[in-house]
């Protein structure tokens, strides 16, 4: 989970928001691992999804950082250092969508699951 850049021109981006209960993890592409963390850790994920993509399943990169044409691939991520940063974060995507569009689905990726593969099922 390489964070690619830009990659508008090969898939479809997604904002996700990350509140866990997940340690972060300090390799790189990883974020959080399976450990459990002493308070909320926070995150703003780009992901990207291919063109080509066949709904219910994920297309994963054979190799890092993967082929935006062919792979869900991270386009851009970051920790939220705060609550608050999250809440703003929150409140800006929701003011891109008109009024009536503002939705929020809350996702519980489940036991067992690692983080990138929870964050591909949610997008």
């Amino acid at each position: 989970m390489v964070p690619l850049g830009d990659t508008s021109s090969y898939s479809s981006g997604h904002s996700i928001l990350v509140a866990t209960t997940r340690q972060r993890d300090a390799r790189p592409g990883t974020y959080f691992n399976g450990e459990r963390a002493a308070h909320l850790n926070y995150a703003e994920i780009e992901v990207g999804v291919p063109g080509s993509h066949v709904p219910g399943k994920i297309e994963l990169a054979a190799k890092a950082p993967g082929n935006p044409k062919t792979d869900f691939v991270v386009e851009r991520a970051a920790y939220l250092e705060s609550e608050n940063k999250f809440i703003d974060a929150l409140n800006a995507e929701l003011s891109k969508r008109p009024a009536g569009s503002r939705k929020v689905l809350l996702f519980i990726h489940g036991y067992n699951t690692m983080f990138a593969e929870g964050l591909y099922r949610l997008t």
